[in-house]
């Protein structure tokens, strides 16, 4: 589609530059906040990948991924909840009863297990004071960036916007202009951070986008839409031009 979602379990397919092990050692600097752990382990594009990483021939990138599986299975609103994934522990299963697992690897997953199972709170001492007492809010943020026109440009957001504490995924729509930040990071640090890029942020609308600048009247999503779709013929007919010569 014309959706170009950036989450680490799928972004293997989108972000060429980052390699398996970026993203799994991503995946487990997100997974030590401990406010990000019942995000994580309910977005399945990133629980999906943490479970197929953890099949990873590379003994280190299944090492990690399993590590932070189990980073997942210390918060208490978790348990219960990975213990009913099927995937999850059917995978778990495979890699406990396949006679060709390292013995490492066992270990490290039996260890997830053993955290899945246990009833009493696992967090790490040092995390206990910042964990919650109460259900952590998890946020789908829509914004309109109507500079976001360029391939670099949407880079630039994307980067800016995973780079902060608390962003699980980032979603954008280069059709329409619109980004979707899903997580735990404050409204106002995702606005700051867009604005920082250079780019204004606004709440897409129902119906007509409108905003006074000047007196200037802005136009409608639906015109925005269509120009969008002009852009892209455009460049899809100059790219044909190019194959002819």
């Amino acid at each position: 589609g014309s959706t170009f979602a950036f989450c680490f379990a799928s972004c293997l397919l989108i972000q060429t530059t980052m390699s398996v092990k970026d993203v799994v050692e991503k995946l487990r600097s997100l997974a030590e906040v401990p406010d990000t752990r019942p995000i994580i382990a309910r977005d399945e594009r990133c629980l999906g990948g943490l479970i197929q990483f953890a099949s990873n021939t590379d003994r280190e990138i299944a090492q990690i991924a399993l590590e932070t599986i189990q980073m997942l299975a210390t918060h208490a609103q978790n348990k219960e909840y990975l213990l009913k994934h099927a995937e999850l522990t059917s995978a778990l299963d495979k890699l406990l009863r396949s006679p060709h697992t390292d013995a490492s690897i066992q270990i490290a997953a039996q260890c997830v297990v053993r955290t899945m199972r246990s009833s009493e709170d696992r967090t790490p001492l040092q995390d206990r004071t910042s964990a919650p007492s109460t259900p952590v809010k998890r946020t789908n943020e829509d914004y309109f960036i109507p500079e976001m026109t360029s391939q670099a440009r949407r880079d630039t957001i994307q980067k800016s916007l995973m780079a902060l504490p608390g962003v699980v995924s980032v979603s954008i729509n280069p059709i329409t202009q619109r980004v979707t930040v899903f997580g735990s990071a404050p409204t106002e640090t995702l606005e700051k951070t867009i604005a920082s890029a250079g780019m204004s942020a606004r709440r897409p609308g129902g119906g007509a986008e409108k905003e006074n600048t000047g007196g200037r009247h802005v136009a409608t999503q639906e015109m925005l839409d269509a120009e969008a779709r002009r852009e892209k013929q455009k460049r899809e007919e100059a790219k044909e031009k190019q194959r002819t010569v």
